[in-house]
């Protein structure tokens, strides 16, 4: 329940100033005086004062899906469908003496239905909220970042047992939730690409230990001993992303983070990758291939790759 509260909150939240946006004028309204923004006004101009503070924020929903259909088909196949929602979302601030507030959120929530299972299956679920603080005079200037990860959903495991499916609760909300607090040095080039360096930065990751017990282990869950619901870390994190247009109509957005531990194998750096093409069709319709990189020894001690190739509805808001 509650943490429906939350994404609902969250909404809500967005809403406040998203409400703000005519979006017959769309284009005008990327760049508004941040007084204005909150002022609701809707006629701004195209240009704005270099002399007033700004607010910039473009972002997109997505939904792909990706679907086979098998009938009767002597060389065998499953039927299944994949979907997958995004919402992705900038919200960067400036005022006159060069500070620097960057917030990212992304909301991704995914499911697989394959013929033959009960149910569908989570594919993909995460929510990551992204703040950066700094001032932007030099090329390279001071940084306080900060990073939430959660799901919003329950995860499970699946295996059979006496022919009957059974599945397993092996995460839940803010089971894990990550939170990262880092001092260090940015360098930014407008809406193209960011690189963040933090050499010292802790970590903290948070679980539900009642589902560790439950499963019964005895070894840590997510990186946090038994018994325990936090644990803390220290180490070096480097971050950021690039997005370019490859050719027309096809863009490129990638996006890396890296996590050295100070206080635990230093060489074992943990890392996520996301790389995102997107071939535009028209103003709605696209195609896109999404592939994942994933690498935390504390929750699996192999690397995990997710692809998602697949037609979608595309909406730039």
């Amino acid at each position: 329940m509650f943490r429906l509260i939350f994404l609902v909150l969250f909404l809500i939240a967005f809403q406040g100033v998203y409400s703000q946006i005519d979006f017959n004028d769309a284009k005008k309204l990327h760049r508004r005086p941040f007084v204005d923004l909150l002022k609701g006004k809707q006629n701004e101009k195209d240009s704005v004062s270099s002399k007033e503070s700004q607010v910039v924020y473009d972002g997109t929903m997505r939904l792909t899906v990706n679907q086979s259909y098998f009938s009767n088909w002597i060389s065998g196949g499953e039927s299944a469908v994949i979907a997958q929602y995004l919402f992705d979302y900038d919200i960067r601030y400036r005022n006159t003496k060069g500070f620097v507030w960057d917030n990212q959120f992304t909301f991704s929530l995914g499911g697989t239905y394959t013929a033959g299972r009960v149910g569908i299956r989570k594919a993909d679920d995460q929510f990551i909220w992204n703040s950066l603080l700094g001032t932007n005079k030099r090329k390279w200037n001071f940084s306080v970042f900060s990073s939430l990860k959660t799901q919003i959903f329950s995860g499970y495991s699946y295996s059979e047992k006496k022919n009957q499916q059974v599945k397993t609760k092996e995460s839940s909300f803010f089971s894990p939730g990550i939170i990262q607090l880092g001092l260090g040095f940015f360098r930014i080039k407008a809406k193209k690409s960011r690189i963040n360096i933090s050499p010292l930065t802790t970590q903290v990751v948070i679980v539900n230990k009642s589902i560790a017990e439950q499963m019964n282990l005895d070894k840590p869950y997510f990186g946090v001993p038994p018994g325990k619901s936090i644990q803390g870390y220290l180490g070096a994190s480097i971050n950021g992303y690039y997005k370019t247009e490859l050719w027309e109509n096809i863009s490129l957005d990638y996006r890396y983070e890296f996590y050295a531990n100070y206080l635990k194998e230093i060489k074992n750096v943990d890392f996520k990758q996301s790389i995102t093409l997107v071939f535009k069709v028209n103003q709605f319709v696209s195609c896109t291939l999404n592939t994942e990189l994933f690498y935390d020894d504390d929750l699996l001690a192999d690397l995990q790759v997710k692809e998602i190739f697949g037609l979608g509805i595309n909406y730039d808001i």
